[in-house]
């Protein structure tokens, strides 16, 4: 039978426990490159796990190594890295076990690098996930086998086969007698555990006569009690889309933003076209967004007189109320054909694959099939700081503040990982969109929404994105009870799968102070975030019968000033203008400070 080499790397070994007191325990303590000879257990763990492989497994040489003091979430990346590419270099091993890890690291590449280099010389690492059940590394790396606990486990030499690259197989990890330090022996269960197990399988493969990664995982194959076919994510982005000169259609509130914003784009624009029932044509777009800033003042012109050899993209907004309107039912599938025809490609606001699958057709659309496999309900954790834009109800401006943040922080040198909410959102070059304000087309919900926004998160962190920017629609938590509609589930999975780190909580002047504070202690209880700022969006309500209903007009000054003092009196959080270059910039300001 082979011998075995295998190194435990954990918190070392109480050699003066019972169980290892006529044992010749070989190791050594690692401390930022510096090795020590002395590798004594101050805490337990490495003991746990040393006294579970010693114990099931004949003919195995094993070496402990010491990085840890006290206990296995004290695991010093750095310190990992170095210890591995020590024994890469120095130690001849056939298995490591590594019943440890991290959810949040900076130094992704040069700890996977480490492992793939091991793997790459047959060696076998076996490391536990986290026992709060995140992902972590570096056992969702490809290169290693990662383990979790399997609830039909029930006994040591049981298993359960994960087709998959990230979670591989799943242990006995239940509350089991294992050795410790103080007291001797304690009653615990968790990951680690069994990881150590899955340890001993793989030296008994090794022993059969298989090597390597691939012929070790079909070994657990063979023995499964269970096994498990899930697809991998896909480390895919949405649909891009490539556009030099677009055409916009038709001119409403939905693609205001695009003209505010011009400077933001991706592309430029050619013309914008409205219906001549509409009253807009022959009007600038300044006349309708009074914005200072216009790159073009377009003229609005006739969808009737549309020159389709300018342009290689129509941009179509929302167009459901428009048809309402005109009472045209087929009026948009002439617009889109006609543009077809003249091999211009369709970006719609609008989902409209039901009637269109043509590759010049994009809308965007977030499904069930782009959430990642369920990998027993492991999410990432972020290694990036991620702003969030919430707010009290729609029609706030949340999407034009998130662009005002996102303009502000590029100009500040900002690498910006971002996730629009609006349709547009990709326009802007923003690096994911999830549609879920009006004719949402995010056909997903509950954990299936929430995966899949962790999973995007995760993969803007991995980007190394400065800062990640997000933004909510609508409102944030219930205003009243009376009627399905009031019910914000769609935000509430927002910021789940999102998990900002800071919040802009945008508001109305004419918001009730009790709403506001609900809303403030859901978001700051929900998830760890900090609100930083209160926003105020300047449209006030301009007095009279119809109350709420009624029109709207810009906040006077006076107004403002007064509203500002009560609101950080009572709440202590600053509060600013969503409309004032000056004011977004203390909202960077805010920002680069918190994080700092």
């Amino acid at each position: 039978m082979k011998k075995v080499r295998v190194v435990i790397i954990d918190s070392g070994v109480n050699t003066a426990h019972k169980l290892c007191i006529n044992d010749n325990i070989k190791g050594f303590s690692f401390q930022k490159g510096i090795i020590k000879q002395e590798f004594e257990d101050l805490y337990g763990h490495g003991t746990a796990i040393y006294n579970i492989i010693k114990q099931s497994i004949r003919n195995v040489e094993i070496i402990n190594v010491k990085i840890m003091e006290k206990s296995e979430e004290e695991c010093d990346i750095e310190n990992l890295i170095e210890v591995l590419r020590y024994i890469n270099e120095n130690i001849e091993v056939d298995v490591i076990n590594l019943s440890l890890g991290v959810s949040i690291i900076e130094e992704h590449n040069k700890l996977e690098e480490c492992c793939m280099k091991l793997a790459n010389k047959g060696v076998i690492i076996v490391s536990a996930f986290d026992n709060y059940g995140s992902m972590s590394y570096p056992a969702m790396f490809e290169d290693v086998i990662g383990v979790t606990t399997g609830k039909s486990c029930v006994k040591n030499d049981m298993f359960e086969y994960i087709e998959s690259k990230v979670v591989n197989i799943a242990a006995n990890g239940s509350v089991q007698k294992l050795a410790w330090v103080d007291p001797p022996f304690l009653a615990m269960g968790g990951n680690s555990f069994a990881c150590a197990h899955v340890t001993c399988q793989v030296i008994k493969f090794i022993q059969q006569g298989r090597s390597g990664l691939k012929d070790v995982l079909q070994g657990f194959k063979n023995i499964a009690i269970k096994i498990y076919e899930i697809e991998d994510e896909k480390n895919k982005k949405q649909k891009e889309i490539e556009i030099k000169r677009a055409a916009i259609f038709p001119f409403n509130k939905e693609v205001q933003n695009i003209l505010a914003f011009q400077e933001l784009l991706t592309f430029s624009i050619d013309a914008i076209y409205d219906v001549k029932y509409s009253f807009k044509v022959g009007r600038k777009i300044s006349e309708i967004i009074k914005h200072k800033e216009l790159v073009n003042d377009f003229v609005i012109k006739d969808i009737e007189s549309i020159e389709f050899g300018k342009i290689d993209t129509l941009i179509l907004g929302h167009m459901e109320d428009l048809l309402t309107y005109i009472n045209k039912d087929d009026f948009r599938n002439k617009v889109i054909e006609k543009a077809l025809s003249n091999g211009v490609q369709i970006y719609s606001f609008d989902d409209i694959t039901n009637v269109y699958s043509d590759n010049t057709i994009h809308s965007p659309i977030v499904g069930r099939d782009d959430a990642p496999p369920n990998l027993y309900g492991k999410l990432y954790k972020s290694s990036r700081p991620i702003v969030g834009v919430f707010g009290t109800s729609s029609k706030q401006g949340k999407f034009t503040l998130q662009l005002r943040l996102r303009k502000e922080l590029q100009e500040r040198g900002f690498e910006i990982g971002q996730i629009g909410t609006e349709p547009n959102a990709l326009l802007f070059g923003m690096d994911y969109v999830y549609p879920m304000g009006y004719n949402s087309s995010a056909y997903i919900n509950g954990f299936d929404a929430i995966r899949y926004l962790n999973s995007i998160i995760h993969r803007l962190c991995i980007q190394k994105k400065d800062i990640i920017l997000i933004g909510s629609q609508s409102g944030t938590i219930s205003y009243d009870n009376s009627n399905l509609t009031q019910y914000n589930l769609p935000q509430y999975e927002f910021l789940l799968g999102c998990q900002p780190d800071a919040v802009f909580l945008s508001i109305n002047p004419y918001d009730d102070f009790e709403y506001i504070e609900r809303t403030i202690r859901f978001i700051e209880s929900s998830v760890e975030a900090k609100i930083l700022a209160i926003v105020i969006f300047p449209l006030d309500i301009n007095k009279g019968w119809q109350g709420f209903y009624g029109s709207k007009v810009e906040i006077t000054t006076e107004r403002y000033n007064d509203l500002k003092g009560d609101i950080e009196k009572r709440f202590k959080i600053p509060v600013y203008r969503s409309d004032r270059d000056q004011d977004i910039k203390k909202l960077v300001d805010r920002v680069e400070e918190y994080f700092e």
